[in-house]
C-alpha cells in the first residue's frame, strides 16, 4: 500500500504565544511487511507566521483510542532541530518512549494523533491539536493479515489491486476507495480573508499595496489626484519647466486628454515649448511627462492648498510651489481659444480661452501612474 496523507493541525491554545502548521505525512512499502512507524513532517512558525528556523524544539506525539479525547495507547518524545525552512522530520515509532508500538492493535481503532509542541526545548509541552488517522492503520493492521481465517477480504493472496485505497476530499467531506468510508473534517478548514491566500492548503500572508494620497512625493514628482483605486492618478512636476515659454502650436482637441494632446502638437511646435518641455522631461527616471490638459490643469487648482503646503515644507530649495502667474495648458479650442490658468489672486484662478498659445507663461509637467 502507497498513501501520502497531508493533514493540518489547528493550533488552538498556545500559552507562548507561538503556533505551528502542521502537515503528516505518512509513507511505508507497498509490498511486504508494513514498517513499524510512519513519517511525520511539521512546519513550525512564530506567532507573526515566520518559520522558527535551524533551532531545536519539542515534539510529543500521543495516539489516542476512539475519540480525539481518547485514551492514550502510546507516546514518544522528540529533539528534532528544524531547517532553514522551519521543517522538522521525524518517524513515529522510533521516538523516547516506555510504550511499545508494536503492541498497538490497528483493528481496535478508530486512533487519532494528539501533537504538542514545546519551543523551549522539551520540558513544557502545549497541545496544539490532533487529527484521525485513515491510511496508516490500515498499513500496520495488514501484519496481522496472514493469521486471520476468515476474512471478507484475501489480505494474504500477495495480490495489490484488491488492496489498494484511494483517498480523496470534497470540501470538508473526506472518503476512502473500495467501501473505505467517509468522514467530516472539522480541522484544519480555513477561509481566506483580506490579505490571507490558501493554496493547496498553503496559507500566505498577502501586502496590500499602499494607497496614494494628494500631496505624497512619488513617482518623480507629486501626487496631485488620485482615482478610486486608489492606486492610481495623476503626477506634477516637483517645478515649472519655464517661466516664460509659448504652449505651442496645436489644432482643436481634448479639454482632458493633455497626453494625447502633447503627442500630436510635438511635431508642429519649436524647441523650447511647453509640450516639447515637457515631452523631454524625465524626472524620477520617468519619459512620460506631458503639458497638462485644461481639466487636469482644474486638478492642480482644487488641490493647490496640499500641493502647495507639501511643496514648501520638504526643506528641498529645488522644489518649487505653483507661483502666481500664467500656466499654459495643452488644450486648444479655436484660433483664439487657447486654455490657460491664470494663477492671480485678483483674478480668482480661473481658466481664460482666449489667450494666445504664444504668449509666454509658465510650464509645469505632469504624467499618470
Amino acid at each position: 500500500m502507497n498513501s501520502n496523507t497531508p493533514r493540518t493541525l489547528k493550533a488552538t491554545s498556545f500559552q507562548k504565544k507561538y503556533f505551528c502548521l502542521v502537515a503528516i505525512l505518512f509513507s511505508f512499502s507497498t509490498f511486504g511487511q508494513a514498517p513499524d512507524g510512519f513519517k511525520y513532517q511539521a512546519v513550525v512558525r512564530d506567532s507573526n507566521g515566520a518559520p522558527i528556523v535551524n533551532e531545536t524544539v519539542g515534539v510529543k506525539i500521543a495516539l489516542l483510542q476512539g475519540t480525539a479525547n481518547g485514551t492514550s495507547v502510546y507516546s514518544e518524545t522528540f529533539l528534532p532541530t528544524t531547517n532553514a525552512h522551519g521543517l522538522v522530520n521525524i518517524e513515529i515509532g522510533s521516538g523516547a518512549t516506555s510504550s511499545d508500538f508494536s503492541s498497538i492493535d490497528w483493528a481496535n481503532g478508530p486512533y487519532f494523533i494528539e501533537t504538542s509542541i514545546d519551543l523551549s526545548g522539551g520540558t513544557d509541552y502545549d497541545i496544539i491539536g490532533s487529527s484521525q488517522l485513515l491510511s496508516v492503520p490500515y498499513a500496520l493492521h495488514a501484519n496481522t493479515a496472514e493469521s486471520v481465517v476468515t476474512d471478507l477480504v484475501d489480505d494474504a493472496d500477495n495480490d495489490p489491486a484488491n488492496e489498494i485505497q484511494t483517498i480523496s476530499r470534497s470540501g470538508t467531506t473526506v472518503s476512502l476507495s473500495n467501501g473505505g468510508g467517509s468522514y467530516t473534517d472539522s480541522v484544519g478548514v480555513y477561509t481566506a480573508g483580506t490579505g490571507i491566500d490558501i493554496v493547496d492548503n498553503v496559507i500566505s500572508v498577502t501586502e496590500g499595496e499602499a494607497e496614494h494620497y494628494v500631496g505624497e512625493f512619488f513617482g518623480g514628482g507629486i501626487v496631485i489626484h488620485v482615482d478610486h483605486t486608489g492606486q492610481h492618478g495623476l503626477i506634477m512636476s516637483l517645478e515649472d519647466l519655464s517661466t516664460s515659454a509659448q504652449a505651442g502650436t496645436f489644432s482643436p482637441n481634448s479639454t482632458w486628454d493633455g497626453a494625447s494632446n502633447t503627442a500630436d502638437a510635438l511635431g508642429g511646435s519649436a524647441a523650447g515649448s511647453g509640450v516639447v518641455l515637457c515631452s523631454d522631461y524625465s524626472a524620477g527616471g520617468f519619459t512620460d511627462w506631458y503639458l497638462p490638459s485644461r481639466d487636469e490643469m482644474r486638478i492642480i487648482v482644487n488641490n493647490l492648498y496640499e500641493v502647495n503646503k507639501a511643496l514648501d515644507s520638504d526643506g528641498d530649495p529645488l522644489t518649487t510651489i505653483i507661483f502666481e502667474g500664467l500656466y499654459h495648458t495643452s488644450s486648444h479650442k479655436s484660433s483664439s481659444g487657447h486654455y490657460y490658468y491664470n494663477f492671480t489672486l485678483n483674478s480668482g484662478y480661473h481658466y481664460n480661452n482666449g489667450g494666445s498659445e504664444s504668449a509666454n507663461g509658465y510650464i509645469r509637467a505632469v504624467r499618470t501612474f
